[in-house]
């Protein structure tokens, strides 16, 4: 049985999978806002930020014959070399690359986290420790 955290993220996976959002396609990245419930349940499970983002990019996958069936996908053919040479049963990643998922804890009480697809361009990052 999957423990409880894995479930959360295998929802989070499903929910980024289902957008099919061509941000994705183009190479960004996606961030991913844990409430600090839910990452309370991610250290007791022993998650890592760096197994939570490599479970992601391995989960978030979904065949090429979706997105064939969007019609013509210029970003997708144009973009993706596996869109031009994949079988219809090829799992396309959603997220470039595992480095690309950022994961932060913010908000209130309430188990209520959320993703978003990132911009047009790479994600940059800065530690806030020092304002504490």
């Amino acid at each position: 049985m999957a423990r409880a955290f894995q479930q959360v993220l295998d929802t989070i996976a499903a929910s980024i999978v289902g957008i099919n959002s061509l941000a994705i396609l183009q190479g960004q990245g996606v961030v991913i806002a844990l409430c600090p419930e839910v990452a309370a349940l991610a250290a007791k499970d022993k998650w890592s930020k760096r197994k939570m983002k490599r479970y992601l990019f391995e989960k978030a996958r979904q065949p090429l014959r979706n997105w064939k069936n969007l019609g013509d996908n210029w970003v997708a053919r144009d973009l993706m070399p596996e869109y031009k040479t994949g079988s219809e049963d090829y799992l396309m990643r959603m997220i470039p690359d595992a480095e690309d998922i950022i994961v932060i804890v913010a908000g209130g009480p309430g188990k209520h986290s959320l993703w978003w697809p990132g911009g047009h361009g790479r994600a940059v990052t800065k530690s806030v420790d020092g304002w504490r």
